[in-house]
């Protein structure tokens, strides 16, 4: 079987990607570590915040993406956070990527952070003052997510390394699940974040991409909104009814094969190198195959 499924991410990755994860983790250490050694401090002349724009520090409108959030110096939590991150922008950007081209992933990555940053200043200055920099790019995160998702509105993805479910249905959940805990929490900065992160990432590929969403009973709303900015919808990787909609592992940043593909691979496996060749999640997968046949 092919040995990308033993990676921990893509097989490929582009030097513009590399470039920005390096960037994104040394600015990030670089803060934990000297963030109180200048005056003022690396948080507020890299994060965004009002005072910062009407100071002409324009740069925060695009460097604010680059400082990952800290509390208090270096933490294991602070690491393990930075890291996840950097992990879905490299698969995540990486698909997007190899589907769309790196001047577009690009353009969605730094035109998402620019849209949000205009917005959250605007929040601050007509409705509520945040007295610390905003930081990080969680948002932008959600953008690129949902972009990924309209590239690829049939995906799945294997939750917990083991389940597959819908991809809508997976990012859709966990963005929820973070508006409604910042709201909750009164976090109201964090929440416009993330929902106007969402929705950039669900309008600019209407716009530039001219794909529709996931969600059929939308494709009249979608398609007025392509129109109107000069286009026509464009073929879909998956059609919204497709029962061979392939499955995307977020360990590997690849698709899987299809349940008969699958099963042929290991039969040759096997044959091959034997039983104890199979991993458990390969032997996890075969038994589902099995049953779903029986009960047919």
């Amino acid at each position: 079987m092919n040995n990308s499924q033993y990676r921990l991410g893509p097989t490929q990755t582009p030097k513009g990607l590399k470039i920005l994860i390096f960037a994104t983790f040394f600015t990030s250490l670089c803060v934990a570590l000297f963030n109180n050694l200048f005056q003022p401090s690396l948080e507020e002349l890299l994060g965004l915040s009002p005072q910062g724009i009407q100071n002409y520090y324009l740069w925060q409108l695009f460097t604010y993406l680059f400082v990952h959030p800290v509390a208090h110096g270096i933490s294991f939590s602070f690491l393990l956070s930075l890291g996840f991150s950097l992990y879905l922008i490299w698969v995540i950007g990486s698909s997007i990527i190899q589907k769309r081209g790196i001047l577009s992933f690009f353009l969605l990555f730094f035109s998402s952070g620019l849209f949000i940053g205009l917005l959250l200043f605007a929040f601050q200055e007509l409705v509520v003052y945040a007295p610390y920099p905003f930081l990080g790019n969680t948002a932008t995160l959600y953008a690129l997510l949902i972009a990924w998702l309209m590239l690829f509105p049939e995906a799945q993805l294997l939750f917990l390394l083991a389940v597959p479910i819908k991809a809508k249905w997976l990012i859709l959940s966990i963005l929820g699940a973070n508006l409604f805990i910042d709201l909750s929490s009164g976090a109201w900065l964090n929440a416009l974040a993330y929902f106007a992160g969402g929705i950039f990432g669900y309008i600019y590929p209407l716009i530039a991409w001219k794909v529709h969403g996931p969600f059929p009973s939308l494709f009249p709303f979608e398609t007025v909104v392509i129109k109107i900015f000069g286009g026509k919808p464009a073929k879909q990787s998956f059609s919204a009814t497709s029962s061979r909609a392939k499955i995307y592992d977020f360990k590997t940043g690849r698709a899987i094969l299809t349940d008969e593909e699958f099963a042929d691979e290991m039969l040759s496996k096997v044959s091959l190198h034997g039983k104890g060749s199979l991993t458990w999640r390969e032997r996890l997968r075969l038994r589902r195959i099995a049953r779903r046949k029986k009960k047919r």
